[in-house]
């Protein structure tokens, strides 16, 4: 599990204390540390740029608005201002999609993961590049296919390098619920990246 180290804690505690009376210097700050990985959380979420700072810049303002509730805590557990300002975005971001499927009809453009080449099974043995490609492109369409919240923790402890802790207070749930979903989310791809290597074999 990822630790945070004391003196980062107790920094980032001084910041939401001084935010909290009006530092402009401190909101800047905590802005600045945390509106690159929110938006790269919206970014994947959304698949759009423009909706994901949208949704970071609504998260910002939502946070600060309510920063005088904010007591380290979020759905009954210990947690930093960083995870704090993800699970708003998360929450968002999930209803700004809510709000495009209706429009769109039933259509859900989530954007698609890169690289996930380092989810495949270990011991694959090299392929061509074209062979490559489509096994990242199968890879991709097994991400979209996963269930929503399997698919989020997979994207917080890969991209994010957030621990099962961190991963629990985002999604509102418990750390062995964290868990289990990148247990399943992982078990899943691995299947699917088998069983698409098993077909192009010659």
């Amino acid at each position: 599990m990822r630790t945070v180290p004391m003196a980062h804690t107790e920094l980032e505690a001084s910041l939401v204390e001084r935010a909290r009376k009006g530092d402009r210097a401190a909101l800047e700050e905590l802005i600045r540390r945390h509106s690159r990985p929110a938006a790269r959380l919206a970014a994947r979420l959304l698949g759009n740029r423009e909706d994901a700072e949208d949704v970071v810049q609504e998260a910002f303002t939502k946070a600060f608005l309510n920063l005088e509730s904010f007591r380290g805590r979020s759905a009954g557990r210990a947690c930093t201002f960083r995870t704090w300002l993800m699970r708003i975005t998360l929450n968002l971001a999930q209803d700004h999609l809510r709000r495009r499927h209706r429009l769109a009809r039933g259509t859900d453009r989530t954007a698609e993961l890169q690289d996930v080449s380092e989810l495949a099974a270990s011991g694959a043995g090299p392929r061509r590049s074209v062979e490559a490609r489509d096994q990242v492109e199968h890879l991709n369409r097994a991400l979209q296919e996963l269930p929503a919240r399997q698919k989020t923790a997979l994207q917080l402890k890969i991209y994010e390098g957030l621990g099962y802790q961190e991963i629990a207070a985002v999604l509102g749930t418990s750390v062995g619920a964290a868990r289990v979903y990148l247990a399943l989310a992982r078990q899943s791809l691995r299947r699917r990246y088998e069983r698409a290597a098993r077909r192009m074999e010659p």
